[in-house]
């Protein structure tokens, strides 16, 4: 049902979730319709003196008004084509058009018909290049383009694009800022940050400054360090004398990657980095705790010492942070920082239990609680403490291998990727919430 009420001089079409303003014009002939549904939408009215617009003119836009209100923006798209190549002089159908084609773009991003997206955006550009709300969908559109593929250089050029239409988006920023991280450019990575801080978005972003200091700290150390490539990783390291190590960490990362990607049932979509510090290097760039002989965090960090040391030892350092860079590729949902490094350290190729300090802590009563074991274990300061939570994430880990295998353990990975909620997930799998498990597991010690 469509009822017409007359309000300053307009005629509004009011129909089912939709209005539509017919601008007043000359006689003769009736108004036409502007197809959009809010007032923001509706271009000013037409001069007194301009001649009135033919009747196919405006019967085509009531069609299309139509279509719109019926959310079919393909018939609404095709009939104002349609009539702006037989009246390529009515700009009025020129503007109808472009807000139509913008809509039809946010829709199929909303299901996720990019290719639709890009189409409908593409021919909104050509008639109304510098009209800034086409370029904002236009910038999404490139955003949706570069989250599907896995190239991280046509995800740059991407985001480029859709920065250069709409520059206050911090969220392109952030991501922009991401794929130069993985691509080892950290001058970018500074500047996509500092960028984002200037944005609306990053002003609620806590902990942006933090992360801008860490990087340019990073750049400090590793500006002149370049890299070398294998299948699947990419060494980077700072002179011609580590390249020799580069390679051998190169050579046993590989090994790792099969063996671990085969026990855990995943594999990651993208290369993996493996930075090579030398000297003072780590603690210079990571602040990391003195206990730590590697991290991860987005890349494996490793100090040249334990490759000079031991060749099992390196083994372990890599294969650990090989397994912390797999899972956080691959599992979506938030893993506790026990269960995160219990698996690293199982996963180490030459590791040996010693659970010489949780003994002692069982039989003196101090074990750490599990929620004490929640966060990262990176983030614990004093070593002694770090070696109990580090033979505690062990030990259970090996206790949830002995009620399922290894098989429990990727079922465990793939329910929280499906659930995104830790503890839903393991009862799922092991039948019991993670405190009981912990109680029981503390009860048999």
């Amino acid at each position: 049902m469509r009822v017409s009420v007359l309000v300053a001089g307009c005629v509004v079409l009011a129909g089912a979730g939709a209005a539509y303003v017919l601008r007043p014009q000359p006689a003769p002939g009736p108004a036409a319709p502007v197809v959009v549904a809010s007032p923001a939408e509706v271009t000013a009215p037409a001069p007194a003196d301009r001649a009135a617009p033919p009747p196919e003119v405006t019967k085509a836009r009531e069609q299309a008004a139509r279509a719109v209100q019926a959310k079919n923006y393909a018939e609404a798209r095709a009939v104002l084509e349609t009539a702006l190549a037989l009246f390529p002089g009515q700009s009025v159908l020129a503007q109808d058009l472009v807000v139509v084609l913008q809509r039809e773009a946010v829709d199929a991003l909303r299901d996720g018909r990019l290719a639709a997206a890009s189409r409908a955006v593409a021919r909104a550009r050509e008639l109304s290049p510098d009209e800034p709300a086409v370029n904002k969908v236009a910038a999404r559109v490139f955003r949706a383009q570069a989250g599907e593929t896995d190239d991280d250089d046509n995800k740059r050029a991407l985001l480029d694009q859709a920065l250069a239409l709409d520059a206050d988006n911090g969220a392109l920023w952030q991501d922009k800022a991401q794929v130069c991280e993985r691509l080892n450019d950290l001058p970018c990575a500074v500047s996509a940050l500092e960028s984002l801080q200037k944005t609306e978005h990053g002003e609620h972003l806590r902990g942006l400054s933090d992360k801008i200091a860490r990087l340019k700290q990073q750049l400090s150390v590793e500006g002149a360090f370049r890299g070398v490539e294998s299948d699947h990783f990419v060494a980077r390291f700072e002179g011609y004398g580590t390249e020799q190590i580069a390679w051998r960490a190169l050579n046993r990362l590989e090994r790792a990657y099969f063996s671990i990607n085969d026990k855990l049932g995943r594999k990651p979509d993208q290369l993996v980095t493996v930075v090579i510090y030398t000297g003072s290097q780590y603690q210079t760039a990571l602040n990391a705790p003195d206990w730590s002989n590697g991290l991860y965090d987005g890349k494996i960090r490793v100090r040249e010492g334990d490759v000079l040391a031991a060749s099992d030892a390196f083994d372990d350092v890599l294969a650990h942070e090989y397994t912390h860079a797999l899972i956080a590729q691959t599992v979506r949902g938030h893993l506790p920082g026990w269960l995160h490094e219990g698996l690293a350290v199982v996963h180490e190729p030459h590791h040996v239990t010693r659970d010489t300090v949780l003994s002692r802590a069982a039989q003196s009563d101090q074990l750490l609680s599990l929620a004490a074991l929640g966060p990262p274990l990176s983030q614990i300061a004093d070593p002694t403490t770090a070696r109990l939570a580090y033979e505690m994430s062990e030990s259970l880990v090996r206790a949830l291998k002995e009620k399922q295998g290894s098989f429990g353990l990727t079922k465990l990975l793939d329910a929280v990727n499906e659930r995104q909620d830790f503890d839903a997930a393991f009862r799922e799998v092991f039948y019991t919430g993670p405190e009981t498990f912990y109680d029981r597991w503390r009860d048999a010690l």
